[in-house]
Parts: structure tokens; C-alpha cells; sequence
């Protein structure tokens, strides 16, 4: 049986990590086409193409401040290393996953593939826990999820979406 979810978009998610200042006359691209872009995310490469000015690149991810002062030059953005690192989340309409049982407290989770399923979130959703080897290894409110710590995840690790009261939303047992 399918359980079909259907998403909120989370907007506020959207976070650049390397954002990108010019002085003087500079032709850049990211990720091999010309751009005028000042943020890009998640490892795009920025060079520093033609012209006799600079570029500043301030990194959020590494915390480094990266200054381009010649042709040829460029710089990887570094990847958010955040609890989501494998997941698919936040910006896919609808997801369907494997109903395995009800998802109350104690019960069965639903089946979430890491490679084909979006991680389901609604407006409801308030808090994030990760169990591994049935042993909680991370908690965070939803919306600030994205922008912390990652975790290594494997088969067999649960994910539970809380609301505010602290009751169930749904759980999902992770597969690889």
C-alpha cells in the first residue's frame, strides 16, 4: 500500500553558501557559464574568467573569506555538511512511500528509500529525531534542520517528524 504526502514548500531553507563581490572590471562563471550571480551553493565552482578587477567569495560553509585577483583562478564551494547530506527534502510536491504499519507512537514507520523517496515535511512538522541502533542521535526544530551537523545515515535508522505538542507525525524507517 502507498501513503501519499503532500508538501509544504520550505523557501526559508534556501541558503547560499558562497556568496560573490566584485571590484573592478571581472568576468566570472560558475560552473563553466558566464554569470553575474553574487551567491551560489553547494559545490559550484567559480572562475575568475577575464578583466583587471577582483572577486571576493565569502565561503559559509568552510568560513573562509577567498579573494580571486587573476584569470584563471577559481573556487569550489563547499558542500553544507548537514543532516540532510543524503536526503532529498523540502521541494518536491508529493512523495509516496511504503505504508508498512501505522505511524503513532510505537508503531510501525513507513519505508523511506534514500535514493528514489523526498523526506516529507508539512507546515505541522516542528521537530526533527534521528535514532540510530533505536538510540536518538539528533533532535532539531525542522526549520533549523537544514543548517546543522550531518549524520552518516544507514538502513535501518528512523527518522521521526514531530509536531509541536511533541506527537507523531510520521516516522520513517530509512533503506538504502
Amino acid at each position: 500500500m502507498k501513503k501519499s504526502f503532500i508538501l509544504s514548500l520550505v523557501a526559508s531553507l534556501c541558503l547560499a553558501n558562497v556568496y560573490i563581490k566584485t571590484q573592478g572590471d571581472v568576468i566570472y562563471t560558475i560552473d563553466g557559464q558566464t554569470s553575474t550571480k553574487t551567491e551560489v551553493r553547494d559545490g559550484s565552482t567559480i572562475k575568475f574568467e577575464s578583466g583587471n578587477g577582483k572577486l571576493f567569495l565569502t565561503d559559509t560553509v568552510s568560513n573562509q573569506d577567498i579573494e580571486l585577483s587573476k584569470p584563471g583562478q577559481s573556487h569550489t564551494a563547499e558542500v553544507a555538511q548537514t543532516i540532510f547530506g543524503e536526503i532529498k527534502a523540502f521541494f518536491t510536491a508529493k512523495v509516496e512511500v511504503e505504508q508498512k504499519g501505522a505511524f503513532t507512537r510505537g508503531g510501525d514507520c513507513l519505508v523511506f528509500k534514500i535514493s528514489t523517496d523526498t523526506l516529507p515535511i508539512n507546515q505541522n512538522a516542528h521537530t526533527l529525531k534521528y535514532y540510530q541502533n533505536d538510540k536518538l542521535v539528533y533532535t532539531c526544530k525542522v526549520d533549523e534542520c537544514f543548517t546543522q551537523k550531518k549524520i552518516k545515515s544507514k538502513s535501518g535508522d528512523i527518522i521521526r517528524i514531530l509536531d509541536k505538542d511533541g506527537y507523531d507525525i510520521y516516522c520513517l524507517r530509512i533503506e538504502k
